[in-house]
């Protein structure tokens, strides 16, 4: 994660999130498949994560688009993960089948 001090990004014009006066803009994810402790199981089992080296953020603005199961959220939890960011989440309604591995997606990445 790149932090830079507020000026230097907006003569950029981008605005990403504004903490403290600090400027906090993700601009790549790198996955580390090699690493992986499994490639049965989700999240490990897609073939996105296994077969992407990285992913480039060179917009402010980045959309996710994808049926359901593809990894949209996933991904964007494992980036709030690896940056600290606290993630609520309501346990009712989740898959019936404890999977060990959803959680630990983040220990597999860098940003």
């Amino acid at each position: 994660m790149i932090v830079e001090p507020l000026e230097a990004v907006t003569s950029n014009k981008i605005a990403p999130a504004i903490l403290s006066g600090i400027v906090m803009h993700l601009r790549r994810i790198v996955f580390h498949a090699d690493r992986y402790p499994t490639q049965e199981h989700y999240p490990f089992s897609l073939s996105v994560f296994r077969d992407t080296e990285s992913l480039v953020f060179d917009r402010p603005v980045t959309f996710f688009v994808g049926e359901n199961g593809t990894g949209k959220s996933t991904l964007l939890e494992t980036i709030a993960r690896k940056c600290g960011i606290h993630i609520w989440e309501q346990q009712a309604g989740r898959r019936p089948v404890h999977n060990p591995y959803e959680k630990r997606f983040h220990a597999y990445v860098s940003v």
